[in-house]
C-alpha cells in the first residue's frame, strides 16, 4: 500500500525495470501473496508465447507450421523449465516473440495496425529487462533494412510514417521508467565499470553458451532436432531466413562478447526461433504426408517422453546444469533450501514476534532465503519486518547512497542475515563499489551482533545470522 507509485519510479525494488513485477500484481489481488502465485502469472506469458509463434510460423510458411512449432517451443525444456519459476527471462522470451511477430505483420512498415503494435511491444521488452534489446536488434536491423532500401520506394512515406509512429510510442513507454532512472540505469549496466569485457579468441569459454545450449536448454532429443535442421536450414533460400538466424547469432555473439556470468537463462529468448526452424524444415522437406506424420509423431512421443523424464521429481537426470534440472522439475534448489530454511526459521522468529530482520545479500542462496521467510512471514501472519536495502525480495525502498545507512539503521536490527559471497559476486548489474560501502559499513558496527548461526549453501556460500547482543 502506497509503494506502486515507486514501481515505475523507484529502482530500489529492482536492479531491473519492473513491468514483470506490474504483471504480478493482478494474480496477488485476485489469489493471495505466494510464490505460487507469482509463477501463475507466467500463464499470460505463456499464451503470448504460443500466439505469437502460431502466427509467425503461419506468415513464414503455413498454419501447419505455426502449431508445430507451439507444440515443439511448449516441449523444449529450457521453455517449461522456466515456465516454472517467477523469473524474467520466461517474459523476456514471450516479449521478444510477440515484439518479431508484429515486426513481420508491418509488412514492411506498411500496415499502420500492427507498427502501433510492434511499438507498443517493444516498449514493454524494454520495461521489462534492458537488455532486451540484444534479442530483437538482430531481426529488427534486417527487416529495416530490407524494407527501407531493399524495397521499392512506391510506400516510402507510409513507410517512414509508420516506422515513426512505433518509434515514438516505444519511447514513450520507456520513458515511463527510464527518465526517473538515467543515472541509476547507467551504474547497473555499466560492463566497463565491472571488467566484464573479457573476450578472448583462444579461449574455450567462447562455446559456454553452445554447451548450455545443449546439456540444459535442449538436451538430446531437441538437440539432435535443431541442429539436423539447422544445417539444411542454412542452405534454404527463404524470405525471413535471416529473421531467424538473427535472433540466435546476434544475442549469442554479444553476451559473449560482452558478459563473464554466461547462465543459461540469458539465451532463454532464442529458442522459439530454434523451434520455429525446426518446424519448417519439417514441414518444408517432407512431402509424403505418411512419411511426415510418421516423423511428427516420433517427434511428438519422445518429446512427451523427456517432459516426463525431467518432470518426474526423483528422477536423476544426468544434466551438467543441474540448476536447469531442478527448474525443469519445478523445484528450483526447493529441497535443499527447505531445509535449511526450517533450522534458521526458529532462531529468527524466538523472542519478539515483530522481530525486524535485514538481509544483506544478493547471491540466489540469500534471495532464496529471503523469498521463503517473507512467504512464511506474510502467510502465516507473524508480523516479522524483514528488509533488504539492495531491493531484491522485500527491498524497502532504500538507495545504498541515502543518509538513512548509518548506525541506526542496523542497530534497529533484531537480526542480520549475510553471506559470504556478496562481495564476491560475478554478477555484472551490481554497483559494486556502493555494495562494499554498504558491507563495510556493517564491519563497523558487527561488535553489537553475535554470530549465532554458519552455514555453507549449494553454491558454496556461507549464510551469516548475526543477532543483536541486546536482543538475546
Amino acid at each position: 500500500k502506497g509503494h506502486f507509485p515507486n514501481l515505475f519510479f523507484s529502482s530500489s525494488y529492482s536492479i531491473d525495470p519492473t513491468f514483470y513485477l506490474i504483471t504480478t500484481l493482478p494474480f496477488y489481488f485476485l489469489f493471495g501473496n505466494s510464490k505460487g502465485i507469482a509463477i501463475m502469472s507466467n500463464s499470460v506469458y505463456f499464451f503470448m508465447l504460443l500466439v505469437s509463434i502460431y502466427y509467425i510460423g503461419k506468415k513464414i510458411m503455413n498454419k501447419e507450421t505455426g502449431l508445430l512449432a507451439c507444440f515443439l517451443v511448449s516441449m523444449i525444456p529450457g521453455v517449461f523449465g522456466y515456465s516454472r519459476v517467477y523469473h524474467i527471462p520466461f517474459a523476456l522470451m514471450a516479449l521478444t516473440t510477440a515484439s518479431i511477430c508484429f515486426l513481420l505483420y508491418t509488412d514492411n512498415f506498411t500496415n499502420r495496425k500492427y507498427s502501433i503494435l510492434f511499438g507498443i511491444s517493444t516498449g514493454l521488452l524494454g520495461l521489462t529487462k534492458f537488455t532486451g534489446a540484444i534479442y530483437l536488434i538482430g531481426p529488427f536491423i534486417y527487416f529495416y533494412y530490407n524494407a527501407m532500401v531493399r524495397q521499392s520506394n512506391k510506400y516510402l512515406k507510409i513507410k517512414i510514417i509508420n516506422f515513426l509512429t512505433s518509434t515514438l510510442i516505444c519511447i514513450f513507454l520507456l520513458s515511463i521508467f527510464y527518465i526517473f532512472q538515467t543515472e541509476q540505469v547507467w551504474r547497473n549496466y555499466s560492463v566497463s565499470r565491472n571488467a566484464d569485457l573479457i573476450f578472448n579468441w583462444k579461449s574455450n569459454a567462447n562455446l559456454d553458451y553452445l554447451h548450455l545450449l545443449m546439456n540444459s536448454q535442449l538436451l538430446p532429443v531437441f538437440s539432435v532436432l535443431f541442429f539436423m535442421s539447422l544445417f539444411f536450414f542454412l542452405f534454404f533460400k527463404m524470405s525471413y531466413k535471416w529473421i531467424l538466424l538473427t535472433w540466435i547469432v546476434v544475442p549469442y555473439s554479444v553476451l559473449t562478447l560482452l558478459w563473464n556470468a554466461r547462465e543459461s537463462y540469458m539465451t532463454i529468448p532464442c529458442l522459439p526461433a530454434m523451434a520455429l526452424i525446426v518446424s519448417f524444415i519439417i514441414v518444408k522437406f517432407i512431402f509424403e504426408k505418411k512419411v511426415k506424420f510418421i516423423s511428427i509423431l516420433i517427434i511428438v512421443f519422445f518429446s512427451i517422453f523427456q517432459f516426463i523424464f525431467l518432470s518426474y521429481e526423483n528422477r536423476d537426470v544426468a544434466i551438467k546444469d543441474s540448476h536447469l534440472r531442478r527448474l525443469a522439475a519445478g523445484k528450483r534448489l526447493k529441497d535443499e533450501y527447505q531445509k535449511l530454511f526450517q533450522q534458521i526459521f526458529p532462531i529468527v522468529t524466538s523472542g519478539k514476534k515483530d522481530a525486524k530482520i535485514l538481509f544483506l545479500s544478493i547471491t540466489n542462496s540469500g534471495i532464496t532465503m529471503e523469498s521463503l521467510l517473507h512467504e512464511v512471514n506474510m502467510k502465516n501472519k507473524l508480523g516479522l519486518i524483514v528488509t533488504n536495502p539492495l531491493g531484491c525480495i522485500s527491498g524497502g525502498g532504500i538507495k545504498l547512497d541515502s543518509l538513512g545507512i548509518d548506525k541506526e539503521y542496523f542497530l534497529g536490527s533484531d537480526f542480520i542475515i549475510s553471506d559470504s559471497k556478496t562481495l564476491h559476486t560475478s554478477y555484472p548489474l551490481v554497483v559494486r563499489d556502493d555494495l562494499k560501502r554498504l558491507m563495510d559499513r556493517f564491519e563497523e558496527y558487527k561488535k553489537y551482533f553475535l554470530l549465532v548461526k554458519e552455514t555453507t549453501l549449494e553454491d558454496f556460500s556461507n549464510l551469516l545470522i548475526y543477532k543483536r547482543l541486546d536482543a538475546i
